[in-house]
């Protein structure tokens, strides 16, 4: 078995030798040590960087990637870009789906057995949220690599952990043009390694927001140093001091070191008929470097947002509609972003998965990122309503899950001998009366609506037999003879359907209807629905 830490040199010029095996993974260090001790941003100019992005597109990446990286850190544009990509993107919820038609051939049941064993492995990825936060930095440096860790280090087991590779430790092999990792994180083919894309997850974007950060951020540094200077010369308004016409020649340099000593401290006398003027800053004419500046912020955020937006601040600061409207914008770009993810994960980490798995067996069980169905809580509560209006109940913790609401039952007070029991006791607060009324008014309808359709479908009996019999008939000639026999029996049928005796049911639902809305009056209960009313009380009100 090879060592990953030893670097694989091959024999002759040529492309790397792929490893035969792979069981240990490859990226162990979390960053290059080396790299610590240079700063790329030292020195940087633009002839630096066109050098350097030419580099990376013959393969030759890592020192664009740390470039890159130290561009992040620094630039408040590209920091602010990139933080709220990805907090965007943090709030999106990853789910198994099964497709609306399955493949043909298989059944709902496979369906549901793959996407059990898809959630499975999805669950057990601990760093399932910064693995997607690394994938989509590839939007920013380019690409950006996964490295799968298997259980017990075996590829015939699930996944367990997808390992964010630096940028700066994969490189492009100069003649196969194949991934090849540097442990080092020297960037160098001789000393690496090819990775097998069968245990990786890579992805690859061609026009990073990077390329025109870096020179945007070149050109603000610039044009802050040209201001620098131009502030250090003409920050300080010009101050002239103006003598009087008779001040004798031999006395003017007296009265200069007097002038200086009044317009550094601004406290002083001067001789009669002198003045002072200054120059203001703008009096030399427009300032351009502020605006340069801005075009420069510009163009980046109009990279990283794909045109929809052209600042990362709403323009009057805290207005509440700009920041919808700048919010709306990240998330959309954040929903087409995990649209991305999630097809690259279906293909590089879905697909290996199941038809190890599930082999022979099409496939149909996918991973989606996606943004969370969001639910009012007052439409919830009114779903609620409704449930608990026919007969229903929803489990706290779905309830909590979904309201954020931290719920606990109300305990009754004991009831005192000879009453009934009462959910508020003597003193319960009776401003949700009225509400309770509804909603005990809308049970008993419901209730009510369901026991006449019972014994409505009891009355109609005989004809829904003869129709389903119909129903089942395949082929067309007997269908077509069935359905006019039946056309010539709905007479008698009419006569079943509607004598005394069939009737009894819509008779009996209508007393049990009657009597407890009778009970509930007389009881002032409300909460009697006719399947709930108590023996004997039909009886009593029909009386």
């Amino acid at each position: 078995m090879n060592n990953p830490d030893t670097a694989l040199t091959p024999s002759a010029p040529g492309p790397l030798a792929a490893p035969t095996e792979f069981l240990p993974p490859l990226h162990r260090a979390s960053h290059a040590r080396q790299r610590d001790y240079t700063n790329p941003l030292r020195g940087l100019d633009l002839p630096r960087a066109v050098r350097l992005m030419e580099e990376a597109e013959r393969g030759r990446s890592a020192d664009l990637m740390w470039l890159y990286r130290m561009v992040e850190k620094r630039d408040s544009t590209v920091k602010g870009l990139k933080l709220r990509r990805l907090t965007a993107l943090g709030k999106l919820d990853w789910d198994i789906k099964i497709p609306d038609r399955l493949p043909p051939g298989m059944t709902a049941e496979q369906a549901e057995q793959q996407a059990d064993s898809l959630r499975a492995m999805y669950d057990e990825i601990e760093n399932l949220p910064q693995a997607i936060e690394h994938l989509a930095l590839a939007t920013f440096r380019g690409y950006a690599h996964l490295e799968k860790h298997y259980y017990a280090n075996n590829p015939a087991l699930p996944v367990i952990w997808l390992e964010p590779v630096e940028q700066w430790f994969c490189v492009r092999h100069p003649q196969s043009w194949e991934w090849v990792y540097d442990s080092t994180g020297r960037g160098s083919t001789s000393t690496g390694r090819i990775i097998d894309p069968r245990h990786w997850v890579v992805r690859e974007v061609d026009d990073p927001v990077n390329e025109i950060a870096l020179i945007a951020h070149i050109r603000k540094n610039l044009a802050q140093k040209d201001w620098d200077a131009f502030l250090e010369d003409f920050g300080i308004p010009s101050i002239f001091g103006i003598l009087s016409q008779n001040t004798p020649p031999d006395q003017v340099r007296e009265w200069l070191d007097i002038i200086n000593q009044v317009t550094g401290n601004s406290r002083g006398a001067l001789p009669p008929g002198s003045d002072i003027k200054s120059v203001a800053l703008g009096s030399q004419g427009d300032v351009p470097f502020k605006a340069h500046k801005d075009e420069q912020r510009e163009e980046v955020v109009l990279a990283g947002t794909g045109g929809l937006l052209s600042m990362l601040t709403a323009p009057t600061g805290l207005n509440s509609e700009q920041a919808k409207v700048h919010e709306a914008a990240f998330d959309a770009i954040a929903i087409a972003e995990a649209g991305v993810i999630s097809s690259l994960l279906q293909q590089q980490l879905d697909k290996p998965h199941l038809h190890r798995e599930f082999p022979g067996q099409k496939q149909a069980a996918y991973f989606s990122l996606a943004a969370a169905e969001e639910e009012s809580i007052d439409a919830l509560g009114d779903l609620l309503v409704k449930l608990a209006s026919a007969g229903l109940e929803a489990e706290e913790n779905q309830i909590s899950e979904k309201t954020g609401l931290k719920l606990r039952r109300r305990v009754a007070a004991p009831a005192m001998p000879g009453y009934p029991g009462t959910g508020g006791g003597m003193f319960a607060n009776r401003a949700p009366a009225a509400a309770l009324d509804q909603v005990r008014e809308e049970r008993f309808l419901a209730s009510a609506a369901d026991e006449l359709a019972r014994a409505d479908r009891q009355a109609l009996a005989p004809l829904i037999a003869r129709v389903e019999q119909v129903l089942q008939i395949e082929d067309e000639a007997a269908f077509t003879a069935a359905l006019e026999q039946l056309r010539s029996d709905l007479p008698e049928l009419e006569k079943q359907c509607l004598g005394d005796e069939a009737s009894r049911p819509l008779e009996t639902a209508f007393e049990n209807i009657l009597a407890t809305a009778f009970a509930n009056g007389v009881s002032g209960r409300g909460d009697l629905t006719p399947e709930k009313l108590p023996t004997g009380a039909q009886e009593g009100a029909g009386a």
